[in-house]
């Protein structure tokens, strides 16, 4: 329904009138639905073997949508890989990127995202227990992450064309709060907020694409100095030992990585 002949008409009414009805008008806006922008994530994951490449790190069998397909339709028994379900996540962290889905919630949305009908998986293999295991798979060895972003960028450069030989490198401050005395990071440092402690973002990214190449989290009194080497030492293994240019900030370029960089 047109609203536009409605609203001008309106407007033309005298303000003590249009005050009246105003209240009374009641104007529904349905809700976005989030469907098709979380499955177009879910296949650009795929197209960059996201899933495949966890599985291949962790040891598990990656098997694709059109294989599970078959396997239900003849009555075989299967599984849902961890690399799988991490799919569906960033297909969700990508399509809801400001209201992501609860563990527990992840099977009722893909129920209302049609997955059983595009994907042809019924929604309860996506449960809370089975998204749980599949971060605790992922969680559970510090390297596995480091890997597979590192092969996940080596992919995007190669389907998409990303050049891989100018990088950007800086940290950022992240202050947190609440009861983390088991964490040991979580320290005060400088560059943070007052009274409150913090943990350091060390982040390279590739120039014109903004592509991550390494990301680390460390703690709140490490200055970004001392942590170059390791990402320097990243990007070195990405680019495969060809000649690459850095950007960084002057707080990071101490003497020792300059001599670093002198020597590679």
């Amino acid at each position: 329904m047109d609203l536009q002949p409605i609203l001008e008409q309106l407007a033309k009414l005298p303000p003590e009138i249009l005050m009246k009805i105003m209240p009374e008008l009641k104007v529904e806006v349905p809700k976005a639905d989030p469907s098709g922008a979380v499955l177009i994530g879910v296949f650009l994951a795929r197209s960059l073997g996201i899933g495949k490449i966890i599985d291949n790190f962790i040891g598990e069998e990656y098997v694709t949508y059109e294989h599970l397909r078959e396997d239900r339709a003849n009555g075989s028994k299967y599984r849902v890989s961890t690399g799988l379900a991490c799919e569906i996540m960033v297909g969700d962290m990508l399509g809801r990127n400001k209201d992501l889905t609860r563990l527990y919630k992840f099977e009722e949305a893909c129920k209302n995202w049609q997955v059983e009908t595009i994907l042809g998986i019924p929604s309860e293999k996506f449960n809370d227990d089975k998204m749980g295991r599949a971060l605790d798979a992922i969680n559970s060895n510090a390297k596995y992450m480091a890997n597979v972003l590192q092969d996940i960028v080596l992919s995007a450069s190669k389907k998409f064309g990303v050049p891989l030989n100018t990088f950007y490198n800086d940290t950022s401050s992240i202050p947190v709060s609440g009861v983390m005395e088991d964490n040991d990071k979580v320290q005060y440092g400088y560059g943070g907020l007052t009274g409150l402690k913090q943990l350091i973002l060390n982040l390279t990214i590739a120039s014109g694409a903004s592509l991550p190449v390494t990301s680390s989290i460390d703690s709140g009194n490490v200055q970004g100095g001392t942590t170059f080497e390791r990402s320097f030492e990243k990007v070195k293994e990405i680019t495969d030992d060809q000649e690459f240019e850095m950007i960084i900030d002057r707080g990071i370029l101490t003497q020792d990585n300059m001599h670093l960089m002198l020597t590679i």
